[in-house]
């Protein structure tokens, strides 16, 4: 028998199948709420699609369009878009984590919250091109949680932060997810003494 043939997954040529549970998607999503249309909801997870499996069979894009968190998706997109009934629910659900998150990286209330608070500025897209504000939340894409991809985001921040803060300071980190939480530990170096940093954050 032949073999499944691998369809591209651009939103105009979508296989008739990832089309339809496409179709389906939206409806279980609140994207009509924030002034994402079907067309733009397509577009959008077909983008996504490309990106993770242009090049796989149905079957495959089928199982990754699955288990995205296309609500969560969908929300980070409305809120970069400047929705402002998305970011009303973000700031609903979100920002008591994102700062727990940080006290716990930082391990000091006022390192914390000026490391949240830059990362809501990129969040809300200070930066702009042409007369579209750049946000960081356009770079989520759904396969995990929105929640544990903040946490992780904000993580990278903090290493970015030691290594601009310091000279000839080697760093290694490791995360390991688990049910929607991660456990985060960083070992960093300054030449005579070994440092090692460990977060537990909850469930997301």
């Amino acid at each position: 028998m032949a073999s499944e043939q691998a369809q591209p997954a651009d939103a105009s040529c979508l296989a008739d199948a990832v089309s339809r549970a496409v179709n389906e998607r939206y409806a279980g999503t609140r994207a009509a709420l924030y002034g994402i249309d079907r067309e733009a909801f397509r577009t959008m997870l077909g983008a996504v699609l490309e990106h993770y499996a242009g090049c796989e069979s149905v079957s495959v894009q089928l199982e990754l369009l699955r288990v995205l968190h296309v609500e969560e998706l969908v929300l980070a997109r409305a809120c970069a878009a400047g929705n402002v009934a998305a970011w009303e629910d973000f700031m609903r659900f979100y920002p008591s984590r994102l700062y727990e998150t940080a006290y716990q990286i930082a391990r000091d209330k006022v390192a914390g919250r000026e490391l949240a608070d830059g990362l809501y500025a990129e969040l809300w897209g200070l930066r702009v091109r042409g007369s579209n504000r750049i946000s960081k939340l356009d770079s989520y894409m759904g396969r995990g949680s929105l929640g544990g991809w903040l946490r992780a985001v904000l993580a990278q921040r903090y290493i970015d932060r030691v290594r601009s803060c310091a000279k000839d300071v080697s760093l290694e980190e490791r995360v390991d997810r688990f049910d929607g939480g991660f456990s985060h530990t960083m070992y960093f170096f300054d030449g005579r003494h070994g440092y090692r940093f460990t977060m537990a954050s909850p469930n997301s």
